[in-house]
């Protein structure tokens, strides 16, 4: 991996993971995440199936506030980075992604304690009347801080954690790596049980039931059974409205 590519990396992470930015709702997602790297390291395709893997994991990731159980940007940027910088399978993104987004979400919880100044920077603007200077404590210095506090240490990461990583795989090449893509290779199915936990009650238990079918059974694409599950939250609007009524 260059280094140039490991700066692009950083700016992925930090748009990504960065409200100011207007990212976040989008290139926080592991799915865009892997996608944009793979266009750092001329392979897309390859990218956004790392990242689409990655991105099952966190099918259930709720981040609510300022409370995070995982970073999943930092999962699709870094593994995704990894994985193409090194050869490794693409289970092995999977494993790798689980520690990288629960040591990254350490580091955003150190970054909203920093942004905090910003606000009481802002306050101190408004009362001193700098109500056209408000943009500086609101906008320009959280990209600053965002860059230097997510940017460079994604930057570093996979600059020189590719080549630790690539010294792990040849050490653990073998047996042990087999086992390790296995366990990666279960993990989607780990963040698809819990999404499931979530959907699967009451009366939804019967639309997922007929979705399955659609796919297994009659092997209908995404649109149909997308359509048919419009058709049925529109019947079933409808049905409880007319019960509240």
């Amino acid at each position: 991996m260059t280094l140039f590519q490991a700066f692009l990396c950083g700016v992925i992470y930090w748009i990504g993971n960065n409200s100011f930015a207007r990212g976040y709702f989008v290139f926080s997602k592991p799915l865009v995440a892997g996608f944009l790297v793979g266009l750092v390291f001329g392979k897309p395709l390859e990218g956004a199936m790392i990242g689409a893997q990655i991105n099952m994991i966190y099918l259930g990731w709720i981040g609510a506030g300022g409370a995070s159980p995982a970073d999943p940007c930092a999962a699709g940027v870094l593994s995704t980075a990894f994985v193409l910088a090194t050869g490794l399978d693409m289970d092995a993104a999977l494993v790798l992604a689980v520690p990288v987004g629960l040591v990254a979400i350490a580091l955003y919880t150190m970054l909203m304690t920093v942004l905090a100044a910003c606000g009481h920077l802002a306050q101190k603007f408004i009362d001193d009347g700098k109500i056209n200077s408000l943009w500086i404590p609101a906008w320009l210095l959280p990209l600053i801080i965002t860059f230097i506090g997510y940017g460079i240490p994604c930057m570093l990461c996979a600059y020189f954690g590719s080549d630790l990583v690539y010294s792990l795989a040849d050490i653990l090449n073998g047996k042990i790596l087999t086992v390790v893509s296995l366990i990666g290779g279960m993990l989607p199915a780990v963040g698809i049980a819990i999404n499931l936990s979530f959907i699967f009650k009451d009366e939804a238990r019967i639309w997922l039931l007929v979705g399955f079918i659609a796919a297994a059974y009659l092997s209908l694409g995404l649109i149909p059974i997308a359509m048919i599950g419009f058709v049925g939250a529109v019947l079933y609007f409808y049905r409880t409205k007319a019960e509240v009524a």
